[in-house]
C-alpha cells in the first residue's frame, strides 16, 4: 500500500477476501503497510462490507505503528453492506512503517470481501 493524498491528509489500505483469512489474528498480523513520510497521526479506520451478504464473524482490524510497536482503536466491520469507522489518534514519525493490522478473523462470511481504509493527517 501506498499513500495515496495531496497536502496534509492521505488515506491507505487493502482490498479482497479479507473476511476470509483463516491465519491466526493479532496486532502484528500485517494486513497493509507503508513508510510514512512525515510525522502524523492515524484520523480514522473504515471498514466496508462490500457485498450484500452476511458473515456471522466480521474482521476487525487496527491501524499499527510497526516501528513503535503500538496500535490504535478497533474497527470491526459490519457483518451485512455496509461501513463502520472508527476515530483514531495513533501517532507516527517521518520513516516509521505504518500498517493495519487484523486482530479478528472473519468466520462463515458468505462472500468476505472487505475494503479497509485508513485515514492519516499530518500535524
Amino acid at each position: 500500500a501506498a499513500w495515496q493524498g495531496i497536502g496534509d491528509e492521505a488515506y491507505f489500505g487493502v482490498d479482497g477476501l479479507l473476511g476470509a483469512a483463516s491465519s491466526t489474528a493479532a496486532d502484528t498480523l500485517l494486513v497493509a503497510c507503508t513508510t510514512a513520510t512525515s510525522a502524523g497521526h492515524f484520523v480514522d479506520l473504515t471498514c466496508t462490507n462490500d457485498f450484500l451478504t452476511a458473515c456471522t464473524t466480521a474482521p476487525q482490524f487496527k491501524p499499527r505503528n510497526n516501528t513503535g510497536a503500538t496500535v490504535g482503536t478497533a474497527t470491526t466491520c459490519p457483518t451485512a453492506a455496509g461501513q463502520s469507522k472508527t476515530a483514531e489518534t495513533l501517532t507516527f514519525a517521518a520513516g516509521d512503517q505504518v500498517c493495519i493490522v487484523r486482530t479478528t478473523n472473519g468466520g462463515t462470511c458468505t462472500v468476505p470481501s472487505f475494503s479497509v481504509q485508513a485515514h492519516v493527517a499530518y500535524p
